[in-house]
């Protein structure tokens, strides 16, 4: 995902978006999730490149969305899910 700060194109394009999408290891049948909270992470990280501010959350059937403000707008982000991923 960096890789759009090297490129002049994509990086004028950033501030086009207005929703992410970020898809994780569905939790282990023991109720950990270490994949959410890599997520997290990953959304943590773009936000805080993107000068991006959380807002509010809720809970999804199979997931998480949340809402971000954005200097000049707002940003729906998901959190879901994925089965059949591992997480290292």
């Amino acid at each position: 995902m960096a890789q759009f700060y090297d490129d002049r194109e994509a990086l004028a394009t950033l501030d086009r978006l207005r929703e992410v999408t970020i898809e994780y290891a569905a939790p282990a049948p023991d109720g950990r999730e270490p994949g959410l909270l890599q997520a997290l992470l990953m959304l943590g990280w773009l936000s805080s490149r993107l000068n991006w501010q959380p807002v509010s959350g809720r809970k999804l059937d199979h997931g998480t969305a949340l809402t971000l403000a954005a200097p000049n707008t707002s940003i729906t982000a998901t959190l879901r899910p994925v089965m059949g991923t591992a997480t290292p």
